[in-house]
């Protein structure tokens, strides 16, 4: 019973003085950063131009293959071009994963050869539960879709070869935008195939910017700061959410222009739909994004803050803070009765004390 009033307490604590701070960025630079690509015969030469990104920026790569020699044939309906990678799957020890810091999947025709194997899925999910952060975009989304429902509750970006796996794996699936960054999963929207533009058009920068900008905790949000807005008969809580651009720290990556701050409110029951959302303003334009949530009946619920642009979710921050709304009204009920009693006591002891 002590631990459960200690708890109750806590949780109290929480609901009327939430405060949260991001991790600080590692010691790490882009030279630290180890991405590791997974491919087969017929990977998209977005791998190419990934790669590219990488190089410039001193991030290290690795590449491992599903197939039998480690010389991997690019897309079949462009001019003959390969890569040779540095180990074949089936040689490759998932122990050594914790080297490594993202597994990135280049769209392509390779999708069907890596969605198959068990062993793609479990380099993934084995991959993302020790803390590495997964990358894709188009057609990759279906092998991420598959990897043992790690994007379970998670936002990911549509695409329409990927939704129906993405629904099964009950993903929060986000339309209309280029790349979403949701739980260390990185998702793009578009490839474009051989006759849409393909590789051209894909979200490859963003997705690699995305990629070292997770990695080295660059995040777009200093701080998220929620407190109540009243204590004896409101449910409302004032939200503080402090941006700042990251590319300030990552030489080489372009600045991102924020669009939209929102705080996503969910219970724990239910982490797919918000119970409601709230855009936060920043009329004063001091990145330092406000607003005011009000009407919720008695909790728990989770906060999420959502950092947009103007085509992709750049950030999603989960669990910011938790809040029990039916709560600040008990405190106040408290209080006042603890005040009355008070007042009583003290009448109480002046009349005893005038009658002598």
């Amino acid at each position: 019973m002590k631990l459960k009033t200690l708890l109750l307490v806590t949780m109290i604590a929480f609901s009327c003085f939430g405060v949260f701070s991001l991790p600080t960025a590692t010691a790490q630079s882009m030279n630290d950063v180890h991405v590791l690509f997974v491919l087969s015969d017929g990977f998209g030469w977005s791998y190419f131009t990934a790669q590219d990104y990488f190089d410039n920026w001193g991030v290290q790569t690795t590449s491992v293959t599903r197939g039998s020699t480690l010389t991997v044939a690019a897309c079949h309906n462009r001019p003959y071009r390969s890569t040779t990678a540095d180990f074949l799957l089936s040689d490759f020890d998932l122990n050594t994963l914790t080297d490594y810091d993202c597994v990135f999947i280049p769209a392509g025709g390779n999708w069907p050869n890596l969605r198959s194997s068990q062993m793609v899925r479990d380099l993934i999910s084995t991959a993302h539960a020790n803390g590495l952060v997964i990358a894709t975009f188009c057609i990759g989304n279906t092998v991420v879709a598959g990897a043992n429902n790690i994007v379970t509750g998670v936002k990911v970006a549509s695409f329409s070869m990927s939704n129906d796996e993405m629904a099964v794996a009950r993903a929060n699936i986000v339309e209309a935008v280029r790349i979403v960054c949701d739980n260390r999963i990185i998702t793009g929207s578009e490839g474009g195939g051989i006759a849409g533009g393909g590789y051209t058009t894909a979200p490859i920068y963003e997705a690699c910017a995305m990629v070292v900008k997770m990695i080295l905790q660059q995040s777009f949000v200093q701080s998220v700061q929620v407190t109540p807005t009243t204590t004896f008969q409101g449910t409302g809580y004032s939200i503080a959410v402090e941006t700042i651009d990251p590319a300030s720290n990552l030489p080489g990556i372009n600045s991102t222009t924020i669009s939209t701050v929102t705080a996503q409110v969910y219970s724990p029951s239910n982490r797919i739909t918000p119970i409601t959302s709230l855009t936060l303003s920043d009329s004063d334009t001091d990145g330092i994004y406000t607003g005011t949530l009000t009407g919720l009946t008695a909790g728990p619920y989770f906060i999420d803050i959502e950092v947009h642009d103007s085509d992709h979710v750049l950030e999603v921050i989960r669990n910011t803070s938790s809040i029990f709304p039916a709560l600040p009204i008990i405190i106040g009920g408290v209080i006042a009765v603890v005040g009355i009693i008070a007042v009583i006591g003290v009448l109480f002891y002046r009349k005893q004390k005038s009658a002598f």
